[in-house]
């Protein structure tokens, strides 16, 4: 709760200023002021907005950037996170261009870097920050935001738990409102650091500086207090004073209920919640979590919808949903009726994945008919130095690092602004409904079972949905989880037989035992993995069930795996196309020694620094890798079972991405990559499909961000390259990285690996082809299922998990290293989640 205070009472940097260039400019501007203070909200937008054209027909700069900071402030007062980015970005430009505007540039960036830390992503509210302080050096005298200024900084450092240097911020931040005489903000800084310090234990001092922040808010009666009555109510929350926190907490909500301010209502409910759990009272607190579940569904359509905002602002709110779940878990041990809190409290975890996990399908075509040039010109420059940054034998300078991060920033804030809302209002109104239950189970087959986790700080959970029941199950804790977890990769990788037979035993009684016959009896199993678990080779587990004796085997060898993100993955219809085209790339030109390498005539250096940067670089650059040349071989294979005639091969030179691009969005029912594969060890959502040099001699590649933009039609996407399934983990939603990017991009499901393989001739994936073209052949078994017109029904994930299991089976009882785990065991079936 302490964190989700700090996000949504940071409020904005606007303070009115002059000066605003005219007295025309600055009466709008008082106009406009009074209007937001008695909560005309409406009336105040069209002042600020007719402040605005009037000071652009008169060429008044300093009145154009203050009303468009002014706008943005407005919108971001009421949650509406796109449109406050909207103005900030065209105030940003503007502002650019103008050198002599320097102390509203630096509020212009303070103002970003609040709403970036608003959505909890740190690198972007730190570069914003960073970039603010370098145009304040401009200034001569502190800027009128100072206190603010420094107020940013001191969040930034909390979030990384630098304490010492968070406490140093605070102290400068409240020296300077101080001495401005800005009680406003003197309150503000004192209510933050209060939340600094309940973090770190050191509850005296939060005492003394949220009863500080109440003493002047309530003397100025301040909409604000609310948070001060939060601060207080979480204080002795934590000190064991239930009774007292209960007052608190109804305080705040009498006051939000009176005030024209806005207040996050989820706030307020999350905290009676939890306050209610504390003192038993388990339905009560549930019927808080609902409410407060509620109030997130409002705003959730207001956020910033690309991937570098959205799933950093969702995991935000994960103590909400883990806290409703230990609250349901508790009501069963004490021996309450539990059906209906576990049911509602799985059914908020699935529409929280939903809303990490979902993009509508007509996402990708909108997006990218809305952004302008601007974008295409950055992604440009975006992976010119995104190249670069995977070239290990250059240093990449510091300012170099940096700028890759802004221009990251930049493209999610060109995204966020053109991009379609992440989840459709419809389907969020479902879930507060047993609809969403009724569609699940019928979307699941008899022969199906959805086994879903959430591993959190508080509660581990596992839901077992069939067609007939939803079970649950709580499991050892997710430290627990994760290191067995770690343990069998290891041991897979580089362990004994009885080492992986001991480990991996184990781990399936822990994720596993226990399930319901009617799970058992599935022959297809969807997971939903969470945290640790998306690490997991859970192919290669071995286990005993009832009714088979002492018989250990593997999972693979009972039943079919697929990866998905949630429940909301058993509503997809979407199918491939058995008829469609095999798309292979590989087998590039990946060093300037290779022979099918020939250097351009022409080098020509681009105008700008970051250009020429690139430019200034050897023929040939650095990144120079091995052939993989049996990839050949594995695509041709591969191809020819598939079905050789509608087969396309990119290899040699013509492995590049304009080439990709063109076979892809032509129409392709299978796209296999057989390539070198780079990840960041520190960063593993940064990742490289490597491609063919170019006549320059450097790489071209995909990266997640260019992934993203291609029109994948229903495809199911293969990466056969090194550890291809990496990205960075994000609670109860999958992977942020390659695997996700072409997901999202519209692929049916992306199969990858775990770690990386040897240069193979791809022979799992020839069974692998061989098997899957058998589904469309009339009376093929799947299950308990026979296929009698696959043709029509067109390609989907479950036919791919039963041709993957088929190979990964056959690699098994080859008797040669290929029947060890550690290479069938690292590719896993992932599915798209809508």
């Amino acid at each position: 709760m302490a964190a989700l205070m700090i996000l949504s009472a940071l409020g904005f940097l606007l303070v009115e200023a002059n000066p605003w260039g005219s007295e025309t400019s600055r009466e709008y501007a008082r106009n406009a002021h009074a209007q937001r203070e008695k909560g005309d909200v409406l009336s105040a937008f069209k002042t600020y907005e007719t402040g605005y054209q009037q000071a652009l027909q008169t060429r008044n700069i300093s009145g154009q950037l203050k009303f468009l900071n002014s706008l943005g402030a407005l919108h971001r007062f009421q949650y509406r996170y796109p449109e406050a980015l909207h103005y900030w970005i065209e105030a940003r430009r503007l502002a650019e261009g103008h050198q002599n505007q320097a102390e509203e540039h630096g509020a212009i960036l303070f103002n970003l870097a609040s709403l970036y830390l608003s959505t909890s992503n740190l690198e972007a509210a730190e570069d914003a920050a960073n970039e603010g302080n370098e145009r304040l050096r401009q200034v001569r005298k502190p800027p009128y935001y100072a206190s603010k200024l420094h107020l940013i900084r001191a969040l930034i450092a909390t979030h990384h738990q630098s304490w010492t240097l968070a406490r140093h911020h605070y102290t400068r931040a409240i020296d300077a409102a101080d001495a401005a005489g800005d009680d406003v903000s003197l309150a503000l800084v004192l209510n933050h650091s209060g939340t600094s310090y309940l973090a770190t234990g050191d509850w005296n001092s939060a005492e003394y500086y949220f009863l500080n922040a109440f003493r002047i808010r309530r003397f100025n009666h301040d909409p604000a207090l609310v948070y001060t009555y939060l601060g207080l109510g979480e204080l002795e929350f934590v000190r064991g004073n239930l009774t007292l926190a209960f007052s608190l907490v109804n305080a705040a909500q009498e006051m939000a209920d009176k005030s024209p301010r806005p207040i996050p209502r989820h706030l307020l409910h999350s905290l009676r919640a939890k306050i209610l759990a504390g003192r038993k009272q388990h339905l009560e607190a549930h019927q808080e979590y609902l409410k407060s579940i509620a109030s997130i569904r409002e705003t959730r359509a207001d956020l910033l919808s690309s991937d570098v905002f959205r799933p950093s602002n969702e995991v935000s709110l994960s103590s909400i949903y883990d806290g409703m779940l230990r609250n349901a878990m508790d009501w069963t041990q004490v021996g309450g009726n539990s059906t209906s809190l576990i049911t509602e409290a799985w059914l908020a975890s699935e529409e929280w994945k939903a809303s990490l996990a979902s993009r509508n399908d007509s996402d990708g075509k909108l997006l990218r008919d809305r952004l302008n040039p601007e974008y295409w010109q950055t992604l440009a420059e975006f992976r010119q130095m995104e190249r670069r940054s995977f070239d290990r034998g250059i240093s990449v300078p510091k300012e170099g690092e940096l700028r890759l991060r802004l221009l990251r920033v930049r493209l999610a804030e060109m995204e966020s602004f053109a991009g379609v809302r992440p989840l459709s209002g419809a389907f969020a109104e479902n879930f507060a409904t047993s609809k969403p239950l009724i569609l699940f189970r019928a979307s699941l087959g008899a022969d199906s079972v959805l086994i879903s986790y959430h591993l959190g700080p508080k509660v581990a959970i596992r839901w077992t949905l069939t067609q007939n029941q939803l079970d649950w199950k709580e499991l050892p804790s997710q430290e627990g989880l994760a290191g067995l977890t770690e343990m069998f990769r290891q041991a897979i990788r580089t362990g004994s037989a009885s080492d992986q037979a001991r480990i991996g035993s184990e781990m399936y009684e822990k994720l596993f035992g226990g399930l319901s016959s009617e799970a058992l009896r599935a022959r297809h199993w969807l997971l939903a993995f969470d945290g640790a678990l998306l690490d997991l080779p859970v192919a290669a587990l071995v286990g005993k069930e009832s009714g088979q004796g002492n018989e250990v085997r593997y999972l693979i060898e009972r039943r079919s795996l697929q990866l998905v993100a949630g429940a909301q993955a058993l509503l997809s219809q979407a199918t491939g196309d058995w008829n469609g085209v095999f798309v292979g790339v590989g087998d590039a030109v990946y060093n300037t020694a290779d022979p099918r390498w020939s250097p351009s005539s022409v080098n020509s250096p681009s105008r700008s620094f970051w250009g020429s940067l690139m430019a200034s670089e050897p023929v040939g650059g650095r990144l120079q890798l091995p052939r993989l040349a049996s990839s050949r071989f594995e695509l041709q294979t591969s191809a020819n079972a598939w079905g050789a005639s509608s087969a396309k091969l990119l290899l040699g030179s013509d492995a590049n991405r304009k080439n990709a691009v063109a076979s892809i969005e032509s129409g392709a029912a299978v796209i296999h990559f057989a390539t070198h594969f780079l990840h960041h060890e520190s960063s593993p959502d940064r990742a490289l499909l490597v491609l063919s040099l170019d006549s320059n001699g450097q790489p071209d590649f995909f990266s997640p961000a260019d992934a993203v933009h291609v029109k994948v039609l229903n495809s199911l996407v293969v990466l056969s390259g090194c550890h291809s399934a990496a990205g960075t983990p994000v609670p109860s939603a999958g992977l942020i990285g390659m695997s996700r990017a072409w997901l999202m991009a519209g692929a049916l499901g992306v199969i990858a690996s775990l770690w990386p393989t040897p240069d193979d001739t791809g022979v799992i994936f020839q069974i692998f082809y061989r098997e899957l073209r058998k589904e469309v052949q009339p009376g093929t078994r799947v299950g308990t299922f026979t296929q009698t017109s696959a043709r029509q029904r067109g390609m989907t994930l479950r036919h791919a998990a039963e041709a993957l299991r088929r190979a990964q089976l056959e690699m098994l009882r080859t008797q040669t290293w290929r029947a060890m785990p550690k290479y069938w065991g690292t590719y896993q079936l992932i599915g798209r989640t809508t």
